[in-house]
């Protein structure tokens, strides 16, 4: 009885969760940044268009 609910439940939650991903070539929410670095005020309005690379590094 376990094994057939466990399988009902996975296979909605990849039913919902997969109308949840990114779709190429989607807007992204405009976000505003007061200082980046050594540069002026900017949003992600003025890369329109362009590719932004992000990349997050840490040393642990």
């Amino acid at each position: 009885m376990k094994r057939p609910t466990a399988m009902l439940l996975a296979a909605s939650l990849g039913f919902v969760t997969a109308g949840l991903t990114a779709q190429v070539g989607g807007k992204v929410p405009d976000a505003n940044f007061e200082s980046f670095g050594n540069t002026e005020a900017t949003s992600l309005a003025d890369f329109e268009g362009r590719l932004i690379l992000l990349e997050a590094f840490a040393y642990w």
